[in-house]
């Protein structure tokens, strides 16, 4: 999903990819039958870090923010840009893995 996203930054010639997409793209990989993982909770939670929003890595985009790692008009594009792919590829990176049989290492 990073790679992705690096790449379409690269043929955008913009910056798409910060810190708290790496949990995402983890959480997405890891856990994609959890709710965390939908279009709303990543989307929602990275743009507003709402409290009630189930993502755990929006507290990060938040912290960056607040930080003033993200000043300008052009950084908040870039960064919706960003969360709106991530959310989108964590989206139909769940579909794809939900329903699937786990791994017999993973079910013990």
């Amino acid at each position: 999903m990073l790679g992705v996203i690096g790449v379409i930054g690269i043929g955008a010639r913009e910056p798409l990819l910060f810190a708290s997409l790496g949990p995402s793209a983890y959480l997405a990989a890891r856990k994609p039958t959890q709710r965390s993982t939908t279009f709303y909770n990543v989307f929602v939670g990275h743009m507003s870090g709402l409290l009630g929003v189930d993502h755990t890595a929006t507290e990060a985009t938040t912290l960056l923010v607040a930080s003033g790692l993200f000043r300008t008009g052009a950084d908040a594009l870039m960064v919706v840009q960003g969360v709106v792919i991530m959310a989108f590829l964590s989206e139909v990176f769940r579909r794809l893995r939900v329903g699937q049989p786990r791994p017999a290492a993973a079910q013990k």
